[in-house]
């Protein structure tokens, strides 16, 4: 019911902000203020069909209760929900469960993300030199 509020309530605040710019505008002081008020409803049903036909169905397919299920999530990680970059396993360890409810060993990414955490983020020549200076 809120997703399809959404639209009119897009409509209504861009009719009373239209509205308000109309009525305060130098510019258009020698309109009428109906004519100011026709031109601040056309806007906001613009506003309200683009909201409608683009903005909801995006929203729609972002709602928490129509995304898949992660793996890590299937296998009782916790998994922290972000959209980009996709979700990390807070344990890459942990157990897979495959289909028929058998658990097995950590698969090869979990594998390489422990071999990836295990590398030094800094290597520093053994002998203290950086190469030919550019002098």
């Amino acid at each position: 019911r809120a997703l399809q509020a959404v639209p009119m309530l897009y409509g209504v605040t861009t009719f009373v902000m239209c509205a308000l710019i109309l009525l305060k505008s130098q510019a258009t002081k020698r309109l009428s203020p109906w004519v100011k008020a026709f031109l601040a409803a056309a806007i906001a049903v613009v506003a309200t069909v683009c909201i409608a036909l683009f903005l909801v169905p995006v929203i729609h397919r972002r709602l928490p209760s129509r995304q898949r299920p992660h793996a890590c999530a299937e296998a009782g990680a916790a998994v922290e929900f972000q959209e980009f970059p996709p979700p990390q396993c807070a344990a890459p360890d942990a157990a897979v469960t495959v289909e028929g409810g058998q658990s097995g060993s950590p698969g090869p990414a979990a594998q390489a993300v422990e071999a990836k955490a295990e590398e030094p983020a800094l290597r520093v020549p053994e002998d203290d030199t950086l190469g030919p200076s550019a002098v």
